[in-house]
């Protein structure tokens, strides 16, 4: 027979629930943030194989255009990892700099900058793809050059992304603030490129797991924030926040989003390479 709590012990759990609500509304997206680290560290298989499954399904992961770490290679390849990387730096940095409700197209200056960086990437891209099918092509591809283009992109994809969110969520968005003021800070924000270089270039393992983690990272933040964008659209809750505490909630189900359709995606890929036999990128 289950004992009956007293008065007493009634009250004593009314107050502890009283307390104990009030932080975990504040510190969810933290818990769920931790506990989804917690399940993919202590998953039985190893770390590598764990990277490269959760990004299997947005980059194709070949191999010759990969860094490798003693042997190991990142879940991304190079032109993966300087848009996700890009992206992420390049939307922390802006919104460090108090830019977050910035809802201001770029400045014609970087306008015309970041159309450059993406059809940089886009023509090393394409260099890239020529070789790889042994035909003419301009010049002999790098990781190194992959890298820096995809960096570039990533410089665009992460001012877009912060000037959506600011024209999106905040109750008086800043539309005479532009996101990128001036020519000059698409190339500023280049400049976090060089020591990311340096890091990866020196190949140790012990880099290596930073590194894929930060990836993985970047790759749910990016999903994140546009699946918190997408559900204030859809509710009419456009211009609603005032600060960044209202969007706990709303964060904690965009991660949610994000990693659940990563593996999905990612599930996805590899149903379609085994039921049709693919072969994996050399």
């Amino acid at each position: 027979m289950a004992l009956i709590p007293t008065p007493a012990e009634q009250q004593s759990r009314g107050e502890f629930s009283r307390r104990a609500t009030p932080f975990l509304r504040r510190n969810q997206l933290w818990i769920v943030v931790g506990s989804l680290a917690a399940g993919f560290l202590l998953a039985p298989w190893p770390f590598e194989v764990k990277a490269h499954a959760v990004l299997h399904g947005i980059c194709g992961q070949t191999p010759s255009h990969t860094m490798t770490f003693a042997g190991m290679e990142l879940p991304l390849d190079s032109r993966c990892v300087g848009i996700f990387g890009g992206l992420l730096v390049t939307f922390l940095l802006l919104i460090g700099l108090g830019r977050w409700r910035a809802a201001g197209l770029p400045s014609i200056g970087a306008g015309v900058l970041l159309l450059f960086f993406l059809g940089w990437m886009g023509l090393d891209g394409l260099n890239s793809l020529m070789t790889d099918l042994d035909r003419r092509h301009l010049y002999a591809p790098s990781n190194d050059l992959r890298l820096l283009t995809g960096w570039m992109a990533g410089v665009g994809l992460g001012s877009v992304l912060l000037m959506v969110t600011g024209m999106c969520l905040w109750e008086r968005p800043r539309t005479s603030m532009r996101v990128l003021p001036n020519w000059w800070w698409p190339v500023a924000l280049l400049v976090p490129v060089l020591p990311v270089w340096l890091l990866l270039r020196t190949g140790w393992k012990v880099v290596f797991y930073p590194a894929s983690l930060g990836l993985i990272a970047a790759a749910v933040t990016a999903f994140a924030t546009l699946a918190v964008c997408a559900i204030v659209m859809l509710r009419n809750r456009d211009n609603g926040y005032r600060q960044f505490d209202q969007l706990v909630p709303l964060a904690t189900i965009g991660v949610l989003i994000a990693v659940a359709l990563m593996l999905a995606i990612s599930g996805g890929r590899f149903w379609m390479e085994d039921y049709f036999h693919l072969q994996p990128p050399a």
